[in-house]
């Protein structure tokens, strides 16, 4: 009886030592590169066309910073604690802690990131927009709207940045993201997003 239990442990044993040489090098489909997810043009105008959801969900979330300017602009009245909206509603002023471990760090900080996911989203695809196969695939009106709409996209999500922010960074399709970025006055930024909005027209 220990016999066949000692074969079958010094197969098993065998087994696993040649699988363990064997070449893993594989792909993995969820850890993708841009060349590969912005490989069709249908890849190019999903992700364009998802850049405005991105930041719509930066700003207009329940954890974003919406409900707490509605209420300190005195478009409505919310007495309640949810969302910032009484402690930023007071007056005189509460100041904004940058500290995160402030209770509400997150309502103020996620349109940075969303509005910069955006913006980066954009900006991936116009750079693809210029891929002579992409465009050719698409046919020039196709490739006009979708660069309106990145452009439009860069637009709100850098105004975004400009009207809660004192300072962001300007990038677009253009910029090499890989040499560190000097931040521009919120009227710097707020002039890069006209300019995006004019492209857009």
């Amino acid at each position: 009886m220990r016999h066949p239990i000692r074969m079958l442990t010094v197969g098993a044993a065998l087994l696993l030592g040649a699988a363990a040489c064997a070449n893993l090098d594989v792909v993995n489909p969820n850890n993708a590169d841009a060349a590969r997810a912005l490989a069709t043009p249908g890849d190019v105008e999903s992700l364009i066309g998802g850049a405005y959801n991105t930041w719509f969900n930066g700003v207009y979330a329940y954890s974003g910073p919406a409900l707490f300017l509605s209420n300190q602009s005195f478009q409505h009245n919310a007495p309640w604690a949810n969302a910032a909206m009484e402690f930023y509603g007071r007056i005189p002023r509460n100041a904004i802690v940058n500290d995160a471990a402030d209770s509400y760090y997150g309502n103020f900080t996620r349109p940075w990131y969303y509005s910069y996911r955006a913006i980066a989203a954009a900006a991936d695809g116009l750079r693809s927009l210029e891929d002579a196969d992409i465009a050719a695939a698409l046919g020039a009106q196709s490739v006009l709207q979708d660069q309106a709409y990145a452009y439009f996209v860069l637009g709100v999500a850098h105004a975004t940045l400009a009207i809660l922010y004192d300072q962001a960074f300007v990038v677009d399709e253009t910029t090499d993201v890989t040499q560190p970025q000097e931040a521009k006055s919120y009227k710097d930024v707020m002039a890069a997003a006209m300019g995006y909005f004019d492209k857009a027209i």
